[in-house]
Order: structure tokens, then sequence, then C-alpha cells
């Protein structure tokens, strides 16, 4: 058969599905999200929660960080309330981009630093203990200069997953890969998790 007719409507969704390139780009267009993360720990039946809103733009997105809950109860502990309370001075949060979608870096970092200064003191007249003061120590260095610290949004299995870089090209429209994804509390090995794009 040297001709094969097909209607034309049927032939343009057809050639839209198809894919024209092996290089999958960064969106170039703006736009705002809302991500939910479910965090589940089996054996224990814990379950932790919370929203991200994303602003983005060609190379710059925006990240703000909702109240985070545990087991769909807000958190208690006054250690656990410190945490989050230091984690909201960190939003938002406006990160740029590399071309394949990874992290660059903090756009924002020194309103942030001004925000720490300025928020730490409070926390610091309100929560005083010896296990406090540790934790103000930590997150005093962190804050100094964020763009320094940028391998602690690796400890976040969102972050770690949203600025994959998987922006690239990808020969024969396959690619393997490795993927570390940090767990505290568990061992070494339970901690590497592979991952096929």
């Amino acid at each position: 058969m040297e001709y094969i007719y097909i209607p034309s409507d049927k032939f343009e969704t057809r050639d839209r599905k198809l894919l024209k390139s092996a290089v999958l780009e960064i969106p170039s267009i703006s736009g705002d999200k809302i991500y939910g993360v479910i965090i589940k720990f089996s054996p224990k039946d814990l379950q932790i929660h919370y929203k991200i809103k994303v602003k983005r733009t060609a190379f710059q997105i925006e990240l703000t960080k909702e109240k985070t809950y545990v087991n769909n109860q807000g958190i208690d502990k006054i250690i656990e309330q410190l945490l989050e309370k230091a984690e909201q001075i960190l939003y938002p949060l406006q990160i740029s981009l590399k071309k394949n979608g990874g992290l660059t870096n903090i756009i924002n970092h020194e309103e942030i630093v001004k925000r720490w200064k300025t928020e730490s003191l409070k926390l610091k007249d309100y929560y005083q203990s010896e296990t406090t003061d540790q934790i103000f120590e930590k997150m005093d260095e962190m804050y100094a200069d964020i763009n320094l610290k940028k391998d602690w949004f690796d400890r976040s299995i969102f972050y770690k997953l949203f600025f994959l870089p998987v922006y690239q090209e990808y020969p024969q429209f396959l690619k393997h890969n490795f993927l570390q994804i940090y767990f505290s509390g568990l061992s070494q090995d339970e901690r590497a998790i592979s991952e096929e794009h």
C-alpha cells in the first residue's frame, strides 16, 4: 500500500501526543501551585503532613510552607514547636534555579537573616533551657549564611524531589540515575532509594 489516508483531526491529535524531542525543558510560564506533603512512618502509625505554596517564574521560585500537623493534630511538644517557629522564619523563601531545575541559590537570604535576628530574640526569651540553647546555636550558624547551608534542604524529602535536576536531555527517552534520600533514625542501607527517570 503506497498511501494511507488518515482524517486530519485524528492526525493532528496524534501528532500533538508524540514526543518530538528527548529534551525535557524547564517550564517558562509563571504559575502558582499548592503541594501537599504527607510522610508516613510505618510501623509506628505516625503521619506528618503540611502544604507548600509555590509561585513559579522562568528561573525563580517562591515557596511558603504552612503549618505542620502530626497525625492530623497541631504540634504540641515544646521542642517541636520551637523548631517549627524557627523554620517559619525561612519563609517566604525565594530560590533561583539552574536550567536543569536544580537549586542555585537563595535570592532573599539577606531578608531571611534580618527576620532571624529579630524573631530569634523573641524565641530565645520564651524558650530557655540547655537544649534550646544548643538548638539556637545551630540555627544561628545556619541562618548566618543560608546559601552556604543549602545541603540542609537535602534533608527534606519535598525539597530533594522538587529540585531534582530532571530538565535535561534523555538519550533514547530513558535515563538511569541513583537518588539518596535522608531518613533520620534509619540505617545507612535503608536510606538509599533507587530512582529511574
